[in-house]
């Protein structure tokens, strides 16, 4: 304000100086001066007066016409292959016997054998897991073979089961006695039948053919080939076969339903909300879905609401699955007012959408196909909760705080200041009005005064057609300070706002619509009288 009354005193001595008086013409007076500031102009469009969250976007309902809905996206149910089954990082190891055969003669000699393993599968959900097939995407089977026999070996280990391009994996090496050779294979591309002749589920059999040239009288530290197997790092790519009746989700999750900031009670109804919920499921298994809970929780009162999706969250849902590694089955459902009760519950501000959900595989057993999954497999249930601009709403109080930064307060002296008045003009395009209180706190937020004397009708609605705007409102409000209510303003730390609005003729349930050419004008301005003492020149 300083710089205001500055630049004032500057030209008054411009003026001043280009005329010569004598002392005795000048008459010096006090005088008063008339300032306005401006303060605020500002347009809000639709976006700014609704707190859209990050799950939430704006969005047309009917573009033609410019209706508008809030729309609010999230993950009910949400899981994948890694955490439902894994082949271990596993070993397993055999050892091939030639004891000393006590012949006078040198001779070649062939010993056969063949070992059975069971391969290991790590499941946080599942039990019994009954592998068919399994496709490897990743890893190394490593091999290593050490010789405690006194004689020339050559060894042959296949695992006819194990293919990759139709080829059964196979190692050859000769083993000099006391030697230890090793190898490493690729798991990537590998097919194992683990249920082959008279094998059980999950089991690999693993073939030796040790072709040993004897010779008598050689001294010997022992009788015996060791072999270990070892599966490092494994990656399915897909596995078929039996995974057995079990929970393999258990989830919650939350979707915060956000409209007002601020809100501190009210009552708001949409009349016509809509819920849609998609299932894309790429297991290849029966998946038995059960909502173990759905409710709203009123962020500002605690008040919970059971919430009911007919067909979905009443009932438990056997939903559709694919019959081919690489597909995905889709299920879309829809959700109104004639098949739930949603309408009751989006209302009366901001919410929580608490969802609690529980899937179980093969929910009715073993069936007449093998089950599947591959390391893209999915289960995914995801939600879109629209709210359409339409609706009503009374009794809504918002609360709003603004902090005064009293580096920026350079008023020195409130003596010259005799009046102050604060202008406010407000075209309204929304069809709401209501009522405001400004508070004006100290330091310490305690309440020092207020703005008007009682809640005041600032707001008034535009005209409505139908349900539209079709005019907006223009009012023009000056408040005047009285000296107290000016120091309070000027010396204030801290501003509330406390504004009740109601839709036009909400408490009635008339409906009122949103559309996106809706905008409030904010001009407010401060009119001050400062009367200016000659000897303060």
């Amino acid at each position: 304000m300083k710089r205001e009354l500055t630049y004032f005193f500057l030209v008054f001595v411009f003026i001043a100086s280009c005329k010569k008086y004598t002392i005795n013409e000048i008459q010096v007076l006090p005088w008063d001066v008339d300032m306005a500031v401006p303060l605020i102009n500002s347009t809000f469009s639709v976006s700014d007066i609704f707190e859209l969250s990050d799950s939430a976007v704006l969005e047309y309902l009917d573009e033609d016409e410019g209706l508008l809905g809030i729309s609010y996206s999230g993950n009910i149910l949400s899981f994948n292959a890694s955490s439902i089954v894994e082949v271990s990082d596993q070993e397993f190891s055999t050892t091939i016997q030639y004891p000393d055969p006590g012949l006078p003669i040198s001779i070649t000699d062939t010993v056969y054998e063949s070992q059975i393993f069971t391969l290991d599968f790590e499941s946080q959900n599942l039990d019994d897991i009954e592998a068919v097939y399994l496709s490897m995407l990743s890893g190394l089977f490593d091999l290593s073979i050490n010789s405690d026999v006194a004689y020339l070996s050559n060894i042959k280990i296949t695992i006819p089961a194990m293919k990759k391009n139709g080829v059964s994996f196979q190692f050859e090496s000769d083993v000099s006695p006391g030697q230890n050779i090793s190898d490493t294979e690729l798991l990537e591309g590998y097919l194992l039948d683990l249920s082959q002749e008279d094998l059980g589920y999950n089991q690999l059999r693993i073939e030796y053919r040790l072709i040993i040239h004897y010779v008598p009288n050689t001294p010997s530290i022992g009788d015996e080939i060791s072999i270990l197997f070892h599966f490092n790092d494994p990656k399915l790519n897909y596995v078929v076969g039996y995974f057995g009746m079990n929970s393999i989700a258990d989830q919650v999750d939350t979707i915060e339903i956000k409209l007002f900031d601020n809100t501190i009670q009210g009552h708001f109804q949409f009349i016509d909300p809509r819920i849609y919920v998609t299932i894309n499921n790429s297991f290849g298994f029966p998946t038995l879905i059960d909502f173990t809970e759905f409710k709203s929780i009123n962020q500002v009162t605690g008040e919970e609401i059971a919430l009911y999706l007919e067909g979905l969250t009443d009932i438990p849902v056997e939903i559709p699955y694919p019959t081919q590694i690489g597909d995905s089955a889709i299920q879309e459902y829809y959700f109104d007012n004639s098949n739930s009760n949603i309408e009751e519950i989006l209302n009366d501000g901001n919410k929580y959408l608490v969802w609690g959900v529980n899937a179980t595989s093969n929910p009715n057993g073993q069936g007449s196909s093998y089950n599947f999954l591959s390391h893209e497999s999915k289960l995914d249930i995801t939600t879109k909760i629209t709210l359409p601009l339409q609706g009503y709403a009374w009794d809504w109080v918002f609360r709003d705080t603004t902090h005064v930064d009293s580096g920026n307060t350079d008023i020195d002296d409130l003596d010259p200041l005799k009046e102050l008045t604060i202008r406010l003009i407000l075209n309204n395009g929304f069809p709401a009005e209501g009522i405001v209180q400004i508070y004006f706190l100290d330091s310490s937020f305690q309440i020092t005064d207020s703005l008007f004397d009682s809640p005041t009708p600032l707001l008034e609605s535009g005209t409505l057609v139908d349900g539209i705007i079709v005019e907006p409102a223009k009012t023009i409000t000056d408040i005047d300070l009285n000296e107290d209510k000016r120091d309070h303003f000027i010396n204030a730390k801290h501003f509330v706002s406390l504004v009740m609005m109601e839709t036009t003729n909400g408490s009635d349930q008339e409906v009122i619509q949103i559309y996106d050419y809706y905008s409030i004008q904010v001009i407010m301005s401060l009119k001050a009288k400062i009367t200016i003492e000659p000897d303060s020149l």
